[in-house]
């Protein structure tokens, strides 16, 4: 025990009593209040404990000063030059530390700052506390925290310790120093008089604000609050889109963000327009116990427009909802919904929310174990195009889905498909089907490197159908198959081989490949009888991706039967800096004729029209993907389809070619020629420029272009966009639109 004495160059353990008032001068910035009494603190210059513990760990303040005094007799302790008190993760700097025990005070003097677990520095000049900790005024109060900027003000006073009364405030969160070290002006900041900095609620309100650009204020008003920049969600209001639109008129979007718990939260978005009335759009998010689900829609009573987009003297009620949820029940089981539903064709486009003009909406419950599953789903489809008639879509209530795998042995491997569906419409043919499948494949390696795979799988059907009118399914007139009910049957067995043979060559800085493959299948003819309607398989065109498929149609409801010979060879150079071409060729040979194959297809005839694929990779900087299909005589390209991605220092690009002709115009899909090309580029460390476009070059109009321009740094992101569309349905016209967008990082 010592009355008094001076100790230099010394870490000092106190005591955790002693360590509730050296934390005082630093827990002005926490949101702790202290509440222990302080008692007579000693001052020991070796640590007593047990070297195993640590004392910041154990609840003690470390204490590193060029000098600690304590004087018995007045009760005061004095910590000077270069003061470094540590308690936990925190860590308080200062020229000088005084606590006066009798008057319950701390002073703090000098360089005074405090590096928080969270990352925020807090720095003072001067800092005088009282009323355990509650009550105090400190000199040159600032915050930098840690990627949301500063809060600084020329005083502060300390209230019921939680709140921080500022007087001539200045906030920012942008850099306020540029890359040297100099002092700058920030993009923007908000100058006031006073404000109010509450750590409870973390939530600060600022009154007599000027809001400034470049250093230049803009903007005044009496009253500001926002949330505390380290707070991740809190409600209000988000960055507001202002714009102009040949359909909307004027238009401005204020969203408001309502945080009502770590749980759930309401993003509300009224959209006011000059042009087109008021639109509501609200999203509300929900996570629960074992899932989450999402929901957004919007809602306009709005003055309803004909056909030629004439404005008629009254209104009508449009809107729409989309959402999405997944729930887990078990381990195996989980159920979920995606909902798609508008009131009517145009109002997703007319308002820019989508452009979407096919809606599904889903309700499934799925169980997955291992290899196996089950799906039970029901489907609700919504046309939003002209041609679309509502009472011919169709609505599946319910669609069964079942795949099981029996486990592999020594003769192969074996898997069994079953299938239901009811398929409903309000007009028109309404079809049931129940198909199941059992397949068996094995897969053998010759001493030679040959690659023989046989298979067998056989396969039925049975249908249900009611008013089967062909042209109300397919859209092609034909005679009507049953005006009443009417139930068929069929079963296909099928079976094949595939054999790949693959030569590989490794050179010093390449491996090259070489692989012919062959698949040889027959199955029995007729598997397409016109009593069975055509729902699923409508549109299909041969591409490599399904030359070797058995089956090559997408659906069930049409087969691949009679005899055929898949013939193709795969070429490769891979490269060891990940570099790499492909190429894929071939053709489907058969021994006759099959009437399901229309010319639109690629396979009519005996001989199918030549499918290949070019893949090019040149690292993360280049790819080139290009698909064709070339007439089996002339070889005349069908089809070109070529997809490129490529990067070169700042500039980025995106473009797609796409050329086709005599495609199945009978489920609306023409013949066409477009060019699709999306681009950036990155002009400096902060702007950036980007341009879209969507050429139809048969009727050589530009269907989309978009062109951005787009500023962000540290503290604000500003964009301007301009689109135009060239569409043209009922109300809908070719439209131009301007958007503007500022935000403020970390406050909106």
């Amino acid at each position: 025990m010592v009355s008094g004495g001076m100790y230099k160059n010394h870490s000092v353990n106190i005591s955790a009593l002693f360590a509730g008032i050296g934390l005082i001068s630093f827990i002005l910035f926490s949101n702790i209040s202290a509440s222990a009494q302080i008692q007579e603190a000693e001052v020991v210059s070796t640590l007593k404990q047990d070297e195993s513990v640590d004392p910041l760990t154990a609840g003690a303040m470390l204490l590193q000063a060029d000098t600690v005094t304590y004087n018995r007799e007045t009760k005061t302790v004095e910590a000077s030059g270069h003061v470094e008190a540590t308690y936990g993760e925190d860590v308080l700097l200062a020229d000088k530390l005084t606590y006066y025990q009798e008057e319950d005070r701390v002073v703090a003097d000098g360089n005074i700052s405090l590096i928080q677990e969270g990352g925020n520095i807090l720095f003072a000049d001067h800092i005088e506390l009282t009323d355990q900790m509650r009550e105090g005024v400190i000199t040159a109060f600032s915050v930098l925290m840690e990627k949301y900027g500063r809060i600084a003000s020329s005083s502060a006073r300390r209230r019921d310790g939680r709140k921080h009364e500022l007087t001539r405030v200045v906030f920012s969160t942008c850099d306020v120093c540029d890359s040297k070290g100099n002092a700058k002006t920030p993009l923007w900041r908000v100058k006031a008089v006073r404000a109010i900095q509450d750590q409870e609620k973390l939530i600060v309100t600022y009154r007599d604000v000027f809001f400034e650009l470049f250093g230049v204020p803009v903007f005044y008003t009496p009253y500001l609050s926002h949330a505390d920049p380290s707070v991740k969600r809190k409600s209000g209001f988000l960055a507001p889109k202002i714009g102009t639109s040949n359909l909307r008129g004027q238009f401005i979007e204020t969203p408001y963000y309502f945080a009502l718990s770590p749980y759930y939260d309401l993003t509300v978005a009224p959209l006011f327009t000059t042009g087109a009335g008021t639109v509501l759009k609200g999203n509300w998010r929900q996570r629960l116990r074992k899932g989450q689900y999402n929901l957004s829609g919007s809602i306009t009573n709005a003055k309803v427009r004909d056909n030629n987009n004439v404005k008629l003297n009254k209104r009508d009620l449009r809107g729409h909802i989309f959402g999405n949820g997944r729930y887990q029940l078990t381990d195996k089981w989980n159920i979920g919904y995606d909902l798609q539903v508008v009131t009517d064709d145009t109002y997703l486009r007319r308002y820019n929310i989508s452009n979407s003009v096919d809606l599904e909406s889903k309700l499934f419950a799925r169980r997955i174990d291992g290899r196996n599953y089950m799906d039970i789903s029901s489907y609700y489809f919504q046309g939003l195009l002209a041609s679309d008639i509502t009472g011919l879509t169709p609505f599946i209530l319910p669609l069964v889905e079942a795949h099981y795998v029996i486990e592999p042995w020594k003769y192969g491997r074996i898997n069994i498909d079953a299938n239901a569906m009811v398929l409903q419409r309000t007009k028109g043919t309404d079809s049931r089907r129940f198909s199941i499948k059992a397949d068996w494949e094995r897969s053998l390696t010759t001493r030679f490197g040959q690659v023989i795979t046989p298979f067998a799988n056989i396969r039925a059907d049975l249908y249900n159908t009611n008013d089967f009118f062909p042209e109300l399914v397919t859209g092609s007139p034909a005679p009507a198959m049953s005006d009443g009910t009417d139930t068929s049957f069929r079963s296909v067995p099928t079976i094949g081989v595939n054999w790949r043979w693959p030569f590989i060559r490794q050179g010093k800085k390449v491996k090259w490949l070489i692989e012919p493959m062959v698949q040889a299948i027959t199955s029995s003819r007729g598997g397409n009888p016109d009593e069975i309607p055509n729902e699923d398989s409508q549109s299909f065109e041969l591409d490599t991706s399904n030359l070797f498929v058995p089956n090559k149609f997408p659906g069930l409801d049409q087969l691949e039967s009679g005899n055929r010979l898949n013939v193709g060879v795969k070429l490769g150079a891979f490269f060891n800096d990940t570099k790499s071409v492909t190429v894929l060729f071939g053709q489907s040979l058969r021994t006759k004729s099959e009437n399901e194959f229309t010319a639109s297809t690629g396979l009519e005839g005996k001989k199918s029209d030549y499918v290949g694929t070019i893949d090019l990779r040149l690292g993360k900087k280049l790819s080139i993907i290009h698909q064709f299909r070339l007439d089996e005589d002339t070889l005349t390209p069908k089809r070109n389809e070529v997809s490129a991605t490529g990067a070169y220092g700042r500039f980025t690009v995106r473009a797609q070619y796409v050329s086709s002709k005599g495609l199945n115009q009978n489920v609306g899909v023409k013949s066409r020629k477009e060019l699709n090309i999306n681009a950036s580029m990155q002009i400096s460390k902060r702007w950036r420029v980007g341009f879209g476009a969507r050429q139809d070059l048969i009727a050589k109009a530009t269907r989309r272009a978009q062109a951005s321009l787009t500023y962000e740094d540290e503290c604000s992101i500003f964009s301007i966009a301009f689109l135009k569309r060239k569409i043209t349905d009922r109300d809908i016209r070719p439209d131009s639109s301007i958007l503007f967008q500022f935000t403020l990082k970390h406050l909106n």
